[in-house]
């Protein structure tokens, strides 16, 4: 019965298929990409054509992660790959890496809790983890290995986010150019002109957002399509950027992020600004590589300058502060993967037991209404339900007794 219950959870057999921006560019990453469309339908047929008990996706900008529990005895990891992946060149499937058994349950740890990512310590891979597994248990591919797996993998990375200091400091731009813009005073109805609406304007742009209700916007863009699109996100008006220079109305922050090779915002620029009585910007926010703002406008106007020159060496000095707390992250990791071991054998127990109440109730049945049924029959009312609260409790409690015993001998 026991060893059973120990293939049902196949325990012995898991396997991680993995590859990511550590192997391969992000481009060649890709191809391994299996579309949402199609994924649930197409993972159903590989399990089944495999033979393969449990299965689980995960798939990200930069990673793919093949979950397998419960794999046949002469499973071959090479052949599997290149029948689900006929047109990807041999070269190519090579590099995904194998993880078995407990090894498999340490690797999935550290992917959910951030350790194996390109930007250490960024948070979204614990809820990329948590969303496969959870399309995964509702397309019926895993069961209680996979289940307990991504149960302990979650737990463990939740603690290595909150207990350790590897995503406590931020290391995108954006995130450390809100940090510091937070630090300045501000008007509560700010007027904010923005050049350029790209992704780095528009993740900042929704912290201004978030933060700032009061604020208002002015987008300037090269094509006016795309500059409405980031203002109607902002309840902003938007104009092409080549009337930078004629605008009307007051500056009191200026964002800029454009990819442009040259300064957009020259001494021209600020100098027509002036002309025309605005109120030129207090702070300046160049977001862009190369620079969009010629450095000496800022100095020219007043303003504090919140630039890519400043901003890379306190990411550089965040990132390496993540990467030192994964020395922490790795003791945590040691204590799950201590733990996971009884995890297993706990679960293994409850299920080997889980009889126990049934066989409890046929007992309590065939003594009512078989062995002692004229006794009780001949029992007044009062008599009757005293013996029948006595039997609830006495079933209730012994119930319990067999596991906490077999507990205590097996995983003590």
């Amino acid at each position: 019965m026991y060893s059973e219950i120990c293939s049902r959870l196949a325990v012995k057999n898991l396997l991680i298929l993995a590859i990511s921006h550590k192997e391969l560019c992000v481009e060649e990453v890709g191809k391994f990409h299996i579309s949402p469309d199609i994924q649930a339908e197409k993972l159903q047929e590989i399990k089944r054509k495999f033979n393969i008990q449990e299965l689980m996706f995960l798939s990200t900008c930069n990673r793919v992660e093949w979950i397998l529990s419960g794999i046949p005895s002469d499973f071959n990891y090479p052949a599997f790959l290149a029948r689900v992946y006929p047109n990807v060149a041999i070269d190519l499937l090579k590099e995904f890496q194998p993880y078995q058994d407990k090894v498999a349950v340490e690797h999935a740890m550290k992917v959910a809790a951030s350790m194996e990512s390109m930007v250490v310590g960024e948070r979204e891979i614990i809820t990329q983890f948590r969303s496969a597994f959870e399309f995964a248990e509702k397309n019926n591919l895993v069961g209680e290995s996979i289940k307990l797996l991504a149960n302990e993998v979650v737990l463990t990375a939740k603690r290595i986010f909150s207990e350790t200091d590897i995503a406590t400091k931020p290391v995108s731009v954006v995130s450390i150019a809100f940090k510091e813009f937070q630090e300045l005073t501000h008007p509560k109805d700010a007027k904010v002109v923005v050049v350029g609406s790209g992704q780095t304007n528009t993740n900042f742009l929704r912290f201004l957002k978030k933060h700032h209700p009061g604020f208002s916007y002015t987008i300037y863009n090269r094509t006016l399509e795309s500059g409405e699109e980031l203002a109607a996100m902002v309840d902003g008006s938007a104009r092409e950027l080549k009337f930078l220079s004629e605008h009307q109305g007051d500056v009191d922050i200026l964002v800029a992020c454009t990819g442009a090779e040259q300064a957009i915002i020259n001494h021209t620029i600020v100098d027509a600004w002036r002309e025309g009585n605005n109120t030129l910007p207090k702070v300046v926010i160049d977001l862009g590589l190369p620079a969009d703002v010629d450095p000496t406008v800022a100095d020219d106007i007043g303003a504090n300058l919140i630039s890519m020159a400043r901003l890379q060496p306190i990411s550089k000095s965040n990132l390496a502060a993540r990467h030192q707390a994964v020395r922490a992250c790795s003791k945590i990791i040691a204590e799950s993967l201590d733990n996971w071991d009884k995890v297993i054998r706990n679960r293994q127990l409850e299920l080997a037991l889980q009889g126990i109440p049934a066989e409890m109730r046929k007992f309590r049945d065939r003594a009512e209404k078989e062995i002692f049924a004229t006794e009780l029959e001949q029992m007044d009312e009062l008599s009757r339900k005293t013996v029948e609260k006595m039997l609830d409790y006495l079933e209730k409690k012994y119930v319990g007794i067999p596991y906490k015993i077999t507990k205590s001998v097996l995983l003590d």
